[in-house]
């Protein structure tokens, strides 16, 4: 996985990487995170070999990590979303139809999945833990905690900018104090660290969409590159040690991470061909995973853990491109028909 980062990336030693952040130029950087977070999962059913300097190099990078490699994808989601708010007419007005809908359809199909498989393995759960689940508040079996947190941010956005129009800066800050009153609100009911660590790189991404023309200035001479790079490595690493005493500091942890990657993409960028493919199923793949999962462990408990992770990705792999191809909500609000009848 490391290799592949390195396998046709594009360096800007001399000039730095000007799509190191569009949609394009982002894909590989996520898909090496689901990876990622394959093996991050299989450590939940199997225990891998720590007696393996490989096996062991890898679980100190899952438990160093922890829930670190979602903070890419929440931090381009803010960033897409807030360029998506600055660029196109209206975009708030339609972003609960346009984002929010497609997304719980194809969660809840996902869940659907996931009760289907809870059958076959003799899962069982309450009504209320079944109702929940289609909003991603209680999980089947399924990872939940990301999509709830998309999900509020969604609706944050739109209760922002439909009001606030084209004052952006008023609704990044808006947007900013409002995901502090949902990470409050999680910590109040409850829930576990993972529900808000990582969160407020969201309203960052979106920030950093403001300021990214600053940001590439700063970032244009290789010395001026370096020494952010370095003050933003150094903060990282600061919280992350204080993260392991003060849970707090997982906060500023995943901020100082996100400003770390963006930084150090900005010459290095990814676009190994296959990560890009990984990164253009992140959904499907990110929520199916754990299917194949279930079912082995359950029916294959002793099934050696190398073969669990590769058996788990093989089947994933397909899995996610037939429910791609299958399930697009997306479709259904975009007035694609519409457009195709007028031309």
């Amino acid at each position: 996985m490391v290799v592949l980062l390195f396998v046709g990336i594009k360096v800007g030693i001399k000039e730095p990487v000007s799509d190191y952040i569009s949609k394009d130029g982002t894909l590989a950087v996520k898909g090496f995170f689901v990876l990622f977070i394959v093996f991050c999962h299989a450590a939940g059913y199997k225990n891998f070999n720590i007696s393996s300097p490989a096996d062991y190099l890898m679980c100190k990078a899952i438990v160093g990590l922890g829930q670190l490699p979602v903070v890419a994808f929440l931090f381009y989601s803010g960033y897409g979303i807030m360029l998506s708010v600055m660029n196109k007419k209206d975009y708030a007005r339609g972003l609960l139809k346009k984002r929010f809908l497609p997304l719980l359809i194809k969660f809840d199909f996902a869940v659907v999945m996931f009760l289907l498989c809870d059958l076959l393995i003799g899962e069982r759960y309450s009504v209320g833990t079944v109702l929940s689940s289609f909003i991603a508040w209680e999980s089947v079996g399924n990872s939940s905690w990301y999509i709830f947190a998309t999900f509020v941010m969604y609706f944050i956005c739109a209760a922002v900018f439909v009001p606030l129009k084209n004052r952006y800066k008023t609704g990044a800050a808006a947007v900013t104090v409002l995901t502090v009153v949902y990470i409050i609100a999680m910590v109040l009911v409850g829930k576990p660290l993972r529900w808000y660590d990582t969160i407020i790189v969201f309203p960052l991404g979106m920030w950093f969409a403001h300021f990214k023309g600053a940001f590439d200035r700063v970032t244009e001479k290789f010395s001026r590159w370096v020494a952010l790079l370095a003050a933003f490595a150094a903060m990282f690493a600061v919280t992350w040690y204080l993260s392991k005493s003060i849970e707090f500091f997982h906060i500023l942890k995943s901020i100082f991470f996100a400003l770390t990657l963006v930084t150090l993409t900005r010459r290095f960028s990814p676009r190994n061909k296959i990560l890009t493919f990984f990164g253009r199923h992140v959904f499907s793949f990110f929520i199916l995973q754990r299917i194949p999962m279930m079912l082995l462990y359950h029916y294959y408990p002793e099934i050696n853990v190398y073969l669990f992770v590769a058996v788990s990705l093989a089947v994933t792999c397909p899995l996610g491109l037939i429910f791609d191809r299958f399930i697009r909500p997306e479709k259904l609000f975009s007035g694609e028909k519409k457009a195709v009848k007028a031309e």
